[in-house]
């Protein structure tokens, strides 16, 4: 069923279905193209009728993540203002209309950014030297070699596992040194920083947890190694 099956005769001309289009990606609205001066205009899915140029440039920026005060939109050629009380019944919108979009995203927060790059550089590689002691680890408890060949994995094993608690905590003391937001900054992105930084170092300090209990896997091999006969 259309889109627009869901509405009477009267009702179906006063929106019109119009595709926006941002450079490839597409998005479907309902566009208010007759003034509705009886109830309120609601489609049985829910769907939300644009009914202003504000509604229908929020909905854009939200959609494609753009700058609703800077991008322009382009309707059979020529460009809707930025009014935002601008009614869209008046702008003479039909069904299978495209309106073109060109803006830029908006910028990002610098502590933000700073954040989110942390994360990427930093949690990524940590996450990999973590299986990668995990894997060690599991090689050396299948007990392929013996000797001396077993003896510096172990302590290869070791210095890892250690290297591994030292690097984490440091860039734990790394992730609370961080500058997340300064005068300038809104509350609400501050509160947003200040939460991104407690999920980045929870997941440091689950890696240490994790990465302890490896720890106490080795020192239980070594015991086992060295006494054969007690087991544990």
């Amino acid at each position: 069923m259309g889109i627009f099956d869901l509405f009477g005769k009267k009702q179906d001309k006063m929106a019109a279905n119009v595709t926006i289009d941002c450079l490839g990606e597409k998005l479907e609205v309902l566009v208010q193209n007759e003034e509705n001066s009886g109830s309120e205009l609601v489609p049985e899915d829910g769907e939300q009728i644009l009914k202003t140029v504000g509604d229908l440039r929020n909905r854009i920026a939200d959609h494609f993540g753009l700058d609703a005060d800077k991008m322009k939109i382009i309707h059979r050629g020529k460009l809707i203002g930025t009014d935002a009380e601008v009614k869209l019944s008046g702008l003479r919108f039909k069904d299978k209309d495209v309106c073109k979009i060109m803006g830029k995203p908006p910028k990002t927060d610098e502590g933000w950014s700073t954040l989110c790059s942390f994360e990427r550089t930093f949690l990524i590689k940590l996450n990999q030297k973590f299986e990668q002691n995990g894997i060690d680890l599991d090689s050396l408890e299948k007990n392929f070699l013996d000797g001396k060949q077993r003896e510096e994995l172990i302590l290869k094993t070791e210095k890892e596992l250690k290297m591994f608690n030292a690097l984490a905590e440091k860039q734990v003391e790394a992730i609370d040194g961080l500058k997340i937001f300064d005068a300038d900054t809104s509350e609400e992105q501050k509160t947003r920083n200040r939460e991104k930084r407690k999920q980045i170092i929870q997941g440091v300090q689950s890696l240490l947890n994790l990465n302890d209990k490896y720890l106490k896997r080795l020192e239980e091999y070594k015991f086992r190694v060295e006494h054969p006969d007690e087991g544990r």
